[in-house]
């Protein structure tokens, strides 16, 4: 964090990808990689970014780190890439009810200063002194600040790195999406980046090493790896419902099995049933004459719909 800091004070750009989004773009599933901005509708995006002058297209902002760097390269209009960073960060902006100042104020302070994770403030405002909104993970979390005028003032972002949050499943989702954003946001010149190792001083050592105990849900665990954030739910539902274990982020080929012609977040190929992210939503015409089923459903919903087709039988 303190080199990549360093060099965009020199006024460089600066790309932050880990293995795994090397490994997720090469398999053509960087659109479902882990992001801060889930909670921001793309319609709201679009508003903003068509409001602004924006000519890059809203769905570059849900792009995975490295698709998006792909983006960047190919055309490094700086100005219209600080155009769509704005656009993410107003259009979270737009549907009251908002953090209050004060919740908005704790928040800010406890990402600066907190030696380690913390619960994110909610009080709510429909009509706050400083407009804002966050995002708050297990392992991550940003808060976005503007001013009255809807002008973005401040976007802090945090990574609990500390020792436990080290072990856990969820921080390398939760560190991939941190980065994702400060990627984006470091074209409005309004992000600063913090971590608990950095508040702390050096890293905590490791404890000694625990007893080794078989875990029964390792596999999952692995599994869903390759699942978006959002789908981790409904694939531990599956799993605990004892239905069939269904293929992850499935690609569908062209008849001369030469192209790839639409992709689902999960599919049971053999039952033609799948179930998709809203970001898939435009290539569903390759799964003509299966079942469909958006992520967006209740869990219980889905898991009613999958046993009556698929049966628990894992």
């Amino acid at each position: 964090m303190r080199k990549r800091t360093a060099i965009l004070e020199r006024d460089f750009w600066v790309w932050s990808v880990t293995w795994k989004d090397v490994e997720r773009f090469e398999g053509k599933k960087s659109a479902g990689d882990p992001t801060a901005f889930s909670g921001v509708q793309g319609a709201r995006i679009g508003m903003v970014r068509k409001k602004l002058g924006c000519e890059l297209p809203t769905e570059m902002a849900r792009l995975g780190s490295m698709a998006l760097l792909f983006a960047f390269l190919k055309d490094p209009d700086v100005a219209q890439w600080a155009l769509l960073a704005q656009s993410v960060a107003i259009a979270g902006l737009i549907k009251p009810p908002l953090l209050s100042t004060a919740a908005s104020d704790q928040w800010a302070n406890l990402i600066e200063d907190a030696p380690e994770h913390f619960d994110a403030p909610d009080e709510q405002d429909d009509a706050p002194t400083i407009r804002s909104w966050g995002w708050h993970a297990d392992w991550a979390s940003m808060l976005v600040r503007a001013q009255a005028n809807g002008e973005i003032s401040s976007i802090r972002l945090r990574l609990f790195d500390e020792w436990s949050g080290r072990q856990s499943d969820m921080f390398e989702p939760n560190w991939r999406a941190a980065l994702h954003a400060w990627n984006l946001f470091q074209f409005t010149e309004r992000v600063t980046v913090h971590a608990s190792t950095l508040i702390d001083g050096d890293p905590l050592p490791a404890p000694e090493p625990l007893p080794v105990v078989e875990d029964a849900s390792t596999g999952l665990t692995a599994f869903l790896e390759d699942l978006d954030l959002d789908a981790h739910p409904l694939m531990q539902a599956i799993d605990a419902a004892g239905l069939p274990w269904p293929e992850p982020g499935y690609m569908r080929k062209s008849p001369d099995g030469l192209r790839e012609i639409g992709d689902v977040e999960m599919a049971w190929p053999d039952a033609q049933v799948a179930v998709y992210g809203d970001w898939e939503a435009d290539g569903l015409d390759a799964f003509a004459g299966w079942t469909l089923l958006p992520l967006t459903e209740p869990v219980p919903d889905l898991i009613d719909r999958l046993t009556a087709h698929l049966g628990a039988s894992k």
